[in-house]
């Protein structure tokens, strides 16, 4: 088993950036666009495989922001500048990130499991922040609420037959956290035992009393595999509020900073692991970058980020002898 992992934005290579420039002006056609995604996909998951990850998936080279990309395809949802919007009630048809996810799931073998990123169910929820909009075509919230715990049954029921095993929920909405957990769970308990969930609690800077909070309840009531928290390297609040995790759940801890050139101190980490290891056993522990290789970053360069994954892969490997 590999005790490292790597999730959201990998750099964007100059082929797809120029890809999508030329997309936007309406130099290439979109099967041009797409041909210079799929290339770049194929090399990066060429690339995973070479460092052994443990999931393989597209570095996000085709998402421009994750939650929009996923909310706006279903049917009946708008965007403009003032935020999402709808024109009808939420109805789930068919969705792009469905072949994207087929194409990754191409290069799959019995040691890269392909696994794709989507907002969570709450998170979905939340983004929607006009009530008096959503009650154009709901007789009430919890009807809308229920809307999208069915379209999100559905899409998953695809996806599933697709050939998915491992789900990625990105959670933004802790701060309504008994709701949140009932909502995600309503998708969960759903689905077949053998599709493996993990929350991604983006939440940067919480204090321990904040995170002591969301523990406590999340890790007990939320009904996922694992957990991947922002987690700062350097001792600035303790991990003690891990002890809420169950038995039977992993945490992956972010700890080397993604998106800087900066190495971090490998003892620092070891350190960091080894305080988590105090209140969660090593063999559901395992690192992560944190944040994510920002492809507006003007200071890391390709060479750098694999760098900094290879130093992760050193690390793991240091701790845990695999």
């Amino acid at each position: 088993m590999k005790h490292y992992d790597i999730i959201g934005n990998f750099l964007l290579p100059e082929s797809v950036k120029k890809a999508n420039l030329s997309y936007k002006k309406g130099i290439i056609s979109y099967n041009k666009l797409k041909e210079a995604q799929d290339n770049a996909i194929r090399n990066l998951i060429i690339k995973q495989k070479e460092y052994e990850f443990p999931f393989i998936y597209d570095g996000h080279y085709r998402r421009e922001n994750v939650t929009l990309d996923f909310i706006i395809p279903f049917l009946h949802v708008n965007y403009n500048e003032e935020g999402l919007f709808l024109k009808g009630p939420l109805t789930f048809k068919s969705h792009p990130l469905l072949e994207e996810f087929r194409f990754i799931h191409s290069f799959e073998d019995e040691n890269s499991h392909a696994r794709i990123s989507i907002p969570s169910p709450s998170t979905f929820i939340h983004i929607f922040n006009n009530k008096e909009n959503i009650l154009k075509y709901y007789d009430s919230l919890d009807d809308f609420n229920n809307d999208v715990i069915s379209i999100y049954r559905s899409f998953i029921k695809e996806i599933y037959h697709a050939g998915c095993r491992y789900l990625l929920l990105e959670e933004e909405a802790l701060d309504y956290l008994e709701e949140t957990v009932h909502i995600n769970n309503e998708v969960i308990d759903n689905q077949p035992q053998d599709l493996i969930f993990s929350t991604h609690i983006q939440k940067n800077q919480l204090d321990y009393d904040s995170y002591n909070k969301i523990a406590a309840y999340l890790f007990t009531h939320e009904h996922v595999h694992s957990y991947y928290i922002e987690c700062d390297h350097k001792s600035s609040y303790p991990l003690a509020f891990l002890s809420h995790l169950p038995s039977d759940k992993d945490v992956i801890l972010r700890l080397l900073v993604a998106n800087t050139p900066f190495m971090e101190n490998e003892e620092e980490i070891i350190d960091r692991v080894i305080e988590a290891s105090l209140y969660v056993p090593l063999s559901h522990l395992s690192i992560s970058t944190r944040g994510e290789f920002d492809t507006s970053s003007l200071t890391l360069s390709e060479f750098q980020q694999w760098e900094k994954i290879q130093k992760l892969k050193d690390i793991s490997e240091k701790i845990w002898h695999t």
